[in-house]
């Protein structure tokens, strides 16, 4: 009995001193945290909005806090094409941070801490509604007993107040994300955004994220995403127009697949990225099963690296001079990204269209690069090292929309094609289009089974392979 009695003492004191210590902590971790993010927007690591603390009051199982959060267009825009009357926005977080193991909230739970931020938004209820009991954006996240962390967050759902001829309706953003040993898992939905407008009407219909992002906090704020995986989809997207001079448009399920992995060398790194749409309407033009599906391997992490500091640090630099630093960041590192013999890999590349259906797979290494040439822009010294092996497989509609395109591009650059009506082109383009074709296949360039289009085309070593027929190449 007095083992226990001592046992329920102990705890007791543990439930209500334990608060106090998390307390301290949290408020020194909390304003480090922010003073070293201040830091690196200081010395150009992180551009685009400051933050501030306005207040910070420390209690025993709970405290509050209010930031500052300023997004600074012209750092994000470093040549500075952001019009210089337009202001800042500038928004105010309050948060509340319940101090564990017990959250005496009027939602109690247990964990080490737990913060619940809002922004109310009031300003944005002149031109917005939404709900009177909850801020415009409020997030919940929760240090957990066995160091877990899961988060929380939410835009309202709002419309637009009345304004004649324009209206705006959003469903909501709904967030939510843990931690997990692969790294921080975190998905988000919008159910729908409509907006109409004199111009032009916008309707999308479930957008949704889900991400894997591996580092720490600063580091994803920075742009840091190794071993980060990105998953981006859009139901459909509808725009339509309702004046001369705005075009319309239809997307119907949209996909875009990122990811970022260090390589087992733990010395470069892959990126692969799939985007894909099932149909795709522009005016009176609409295309089917749209897919780009690409990997880049083999990217020197140094170089990674380098860039990534790099871009971070050139908006600081006078407009006047900032091709010259570009050039000189090349000269200075592009012999570390080639030297790991970078690939570019499209893996395919295809599309049903109204002319017909095309499929291209190419695979692309840069290989035996020691040293740099005299001049980057030395098209030999590209061709020296490049190993590459292209296929295309086109229906001969398609091949011939090529064709048209670049012809009409070739004869509209002509100076005495200035004067030149849109019928005599049509008539032009119908009198040459096949010699050029039936050229082409002549000199082997195109290979023609049925009604489909073959091209296969590699160089290695220098030398180039077009449809099995060595290709002499111009330098």
């Amino acid at each position: 009995m007095k083992k226990r009695f001592i046992a329920a003492i102990l705890l007791l004191v543990f439930v209500l001193i334990t608060p106090k210590i998390i307390s301290s902590q949290t408020q020194n971790r909390t304003l480090n945290f922010v003073e070293s993010i201040k830091e690196r927007i200081e010395t150009g690591h992180l551009r685009g909005y400051t933050i501030d603390v306005l207040s910070y009051d420390a209690g025993w199982f709970s405290s509050q806090a209010q930031y500052k959060l300023t997004i600074n267009y012209q750092d994000i825009d470093g040549n500075s094409n952001i019009p210089e009357n337009l202001s800042n926005p500038t928004f105010v977080i309050d948060v509340t941070s319940y101090h564990g193991p017990i959250f005496l909230s009027t939602e109690t739970g247990f964990g080490w801490v737990r913060w619940d931020a809002r922004v109310d938004g009031e300003k944005l209820r002149d031109d917005l509604t939404w709900d009177d009991d909850r801020g415009f954006y409020e997030s919940t996240t929760t240090w957990e007993l066995f160091g877990g962390w899961s988060v929380n967050d939410s835009v309202a759902a709002f419309r637009s107040t009345e304004v004649p001829d324009t209206s705006v309706e959003f469903s909501g953003y709904q967030g939510t994300g843990y931690s997990s040993h692969e790294g921080f898992n975190y998905d988000a939905s919008i159910a729908f955004f409509r907006a109409n407008t004199p111009k032009v009407s916008i309707n999308l219909d479930n957008f949704k994220v889900v991400t894997l992002l591996k580092g720490d906090f600063t580091q994803i704020l920075e742009g840091n995403l190794e071993d980060s995986h990105l998953a981006m989809s859009v139901q459909s997207y509808k725009q339509t127009a309702k004046q001369a001079g705005n075009q319309s448009g239809e997307f119907q399920n949209v996909e875009w697949l990122f990811s970022a992995v260090t390589n087992q060398d733990k010395n470069s790194m892959s990126f692969t990225q799939r985007f894909s749409i099932e149909e795709f309407q522009l005016a009176e033009y609409r295309a089917k099963n749209l897919l780009l599906d690409a990997e880049i391997s083999s990217i020197s992490k140094p170089f990674i690296d380098a860039y990534q500091n790099f871009s971070q640090q050139l908006p600081s630099y006078d407009p006047a001079t900032q091709q010259m630093e570009v050039k000189r960041f090349i000269q200075s590192n592009m012999l570390e990204l080639l030297s790991h013999q970078p690939e570019f890999n499209i893996k395919e590349l295809s599309g049903n269209l109204p002319e017909g259906q095309f499929t291209l797979v190419s695979d692309s290494t840069l290989v035996g690069v020691t040293a740099l040439p005299e001049s980057l822009e030395d098209p030999k010294f590209w061709l020296e090292h490049l190993d590459s092996q292209s296929n295309l497989i086109a229906d001969e509609a398609v091949i011939k929309l090529i064709a048209q395109n670049y012809m009409t591009r070739q004869i509209l650059a002509n100076p005495r094609a200035a004067q030149i009506t849109q019928e005599q082109l049509e008539q032009l383009l119908e009198q040459q289009l096949p010699v050029m074709l039936q050229t082409l296949e002549q000199q082997g360039m195109l290979v023609k089974e049925n009604d489909v289009y073959k091209v296969d085309f590699t160089i290695k070593d220098g030398e180039a392979v077009l449809n099995g027929t060595p290709m002499p190449l111009p330098f």
